[in-house]
């Protein structure tokens, strides 16, 4: 059930936990897009830096459709892969914390905190480990 392109986010280690949410309207999301939970609507937005993480889209879904599409669900201390769009990786981060930057994507900066990093495979530096500080389910 794990995304396997390197275009988004993807789970590493613990348990997949996928569940079908409605998409809002006006979202366009693609697999492995970071999620949230529009509290007004129960349907999923983008994730944005500062809010939390429901989790990892498994499916797209066009701009102006309704439907339903799975999301691997991110709970505390699972650990997803994420691109870096803004910094570079390296050993000595590990540890450090990192935001949002888009729906597939970090800046490794700490504003919001979203993200801690956990690890990397040594090799890529636009590729980090994470897990979510503020999950959906549970902190």
């Amino acid at each position: 059930m794990a995304i396997t392109t390197r275009d988004g986010a993807y789970r590493r280690e613990g348990s997949p936990r996928a569940k079908k949410f409605i998409v809002g309207g006006s979202v366009t999301v693609a697999p492995g897009d970071v999620v949230q939970i529009k509290e007004a609507s129960g349907s999923i937005i983008l994730g944005v830096s500062g809010a939390e993480v429901l989790g990892v889209a498994l499916e797209a879904s066009a701009s102006g459709s309704t439907a339903e599409i799975l999301v691997d669900l991110a709970y505390p201390g699972d650990i997803f892969e994420m691109k870096i769009e803004t910094g570079t990786m390296a050993a000595v981060q590990i540890g450090d914390e990192a935001d949002i930057n888009s729906a597939d994507g970090l800046t490794l900066t700490e504003s919001n905190n979203d993200v801690l990093l956990v690890g990397w495979n040594g090799t890529n530096t636009d590729l980090a480990y994470v897990t979510f500080k503020n999950t959906f389910f549970g902190a």
